[in-house]
């Protein structure tokens, strides 16, 4: 009898620790997605509703690995790999509950002219959340899964294109440029391909045209270079009132144009930092996963 407790022991061990390798169960479990306890049974409960499967089998994530467009991080790159199409996978699960009408490319296209617009309004966040949802364009911001790294995403749900935020930075800077680039990988890449979805880490720097293509249009979405030559004569003694002036003038908000100019080392990352403002409590609420 106790060699078999210890042979079932075992089987459990080796049992959760696969399927620890393709999703992180506890930290899933924690944010409050999916329930399980910490048995190997709670594991494979939790594996089956993610991949609404009746048995485990791994065999999935190489399905979805043609259409894998990630920035990896070269630390932990396999379980970045995996862990971000579990995300993915529990993302594609949350936005069938999000209900939008019939999506419409060409209003998409031209809320992508004047999304600069958005940020200069007091409730820019939840009115760009209400347009986009309004041309049938879904919303939602679902935190990362450790080491994933990513920063937002982009596929189709059926007909709909889905964008998803995660707020791995808590700053309304890299709300607007995440989104612009989603919204790029939507208008540029994605109507090509419905099968198709974009996992993005913006940290990282990605040779692909793909991804060049992105973010080649968001920055003209978020007039990277009218914002880069108003600077210009400010360069190493940038000020509040050279700041407050370009805001002026661009009618965009003072911490995306100083998130743009300290990317492009324009600026020193630790000057005018009281510019700096979180997003994720802008958020309406129901468009908040977890």
């Amino acid at each position: 009898l106790n060699l078999q407790a210890e042979d079932s022991r075992e089987k459990s061990t080796k049992t959760k620790a696969e399927i620890r390798k393709y999703m992180p169960v506890l930290e899933i479990s924690k944010k409050g997605w999916f329930s399980s306890d910490n048995s190997a049974l709670g594991y494979e409960k939790i594996y089956n509703e993610i991949w609404d499967t009746n048995s485990v089998d791994f065999s999935v994530y190489d399905k979805l690995k043609p259409s894998y467009c990630a920035r990896q991080s070269k630390e932990n790159e396999e379980y970045t790999r995996l862990y971000s199409l579990t995300w993915y996978q529990i993302a594609r699960i949350f936005s069938r509950g999000v209900s939008v009408p019939q999506y419409d490319k060409k209003k998409l296209l031209n809320l992508s002219k004047k999304l600069t617009d958005y940020t200069i309004i007091e409730d820019g966040v939840s009115q760009v959340i209400k347009d986009l949802n309004a041309m049938g364009v879904k919303f939602l911001v679902l935190s990362h899964l450790s080491k994933t790294y990513l920063d937002g995403a982009c596929f189709f749900d059926g007909d709909n294109p889905v964008i998803v935020y995660t707020a791995r930075y808590d700053r309304l800077d890299n709300f607007w440029f995440t989104l612009a680039h989603e919204i790029a990988h939507v208008l540029l890449h994605l109507s090509r391909d419905k099968k198709r979805y974009y996992l993005d880490n913006l940290d990282s720097k990605n040779t692909s045209v793909i991804e060049k293509e992105a973010d080649s249009k968001a920055e003209k979405i978020l007039k990277v270079n009218e914002i880069i030559e108003y600077s210009k004569p400010f360069k190493n003694y940038f000020t509040d009132n050279n700041l407050r002036d370009i805001s002026d003038k661009l009618r965009i908000e003072p911490s995306l144009i100083l998130g743009i100019l300290q990317y492009h080392k324009m600026v020193d990352y630790r000057k005018l930092s009281r510019y700096k403002k979180k997003v994720k409590e802008l958020f309406p609420e129901n468009v908040m996963m977890g």
